[in-house]
């Protein structure tokens, strides 16, 4: 719309030198291959404005948008650690404590609103096999060409 303001991942750095989210991500090891770190840094920047101290689950709730089949997430969860921890110490506040006088709601939508439900992050659950899973256990290695394990 007319006079809207469009926010891109180039204008996240300063003076040409990439935002405090950008730099976490780098250091965190979140950007292996590169596809998906705008994406990442757009949704971190946005969770942060909205929400300056998220929990884990707050964090991965607004990460569930963005698709990465690299890092496993784990190094954008530690750069948004970095980062509230890095912006408190600048501020002198105590990261560790939220601040109770103000919502702390992420600005996505998280499970139950299309998102993905937080279960799936939990390493301990185990998820059942998809049934339509045509590889099995094994995955593809184990199978012949014709997709039936070699049997016609």
């Amino acid at each position: 719309a007319a006079g809207s303001e469009v926010r891109t991942v180039e204008g996240l750095a300063a003076d040409g030198q990439p935002s405090d989210v950008q730099r976490a991500l780098a250091r965190c090891g979140a950007v292996q291959c590169g596809f998906c770190v705008p994406g990442m840094a757009m949704t971190v920047h946005d969770l942060l404005e909205g929400n300056p101290n998220p929990t884990e689950l707050e964090t991965r709730q607004a990460l569930c948008g963005n698709l990465c089949r690299c890092s496993g997430y784990r190094g954008v969860l530690d750069a948004v650690r970095e980062v509230v921890a890095e912006r408190a110490a600048d501020t002198g506040e105590d990261a560790a404590e939220p601040d109770g006088d103000e919502p702390r709601i992420p600005r996505q939508a998280g499970p139950g609103a299309g998102g993905v439900h937080s279960s799936v992050f939990d390493p301990q659950q185990q998820h059942p096999q998809h049934p339509h899973d045509s590889y099995g256990q094994d995955g593809p290695d184990s199978y012949g060409q014709d997709g039936n394990g070699g049997q016609a």
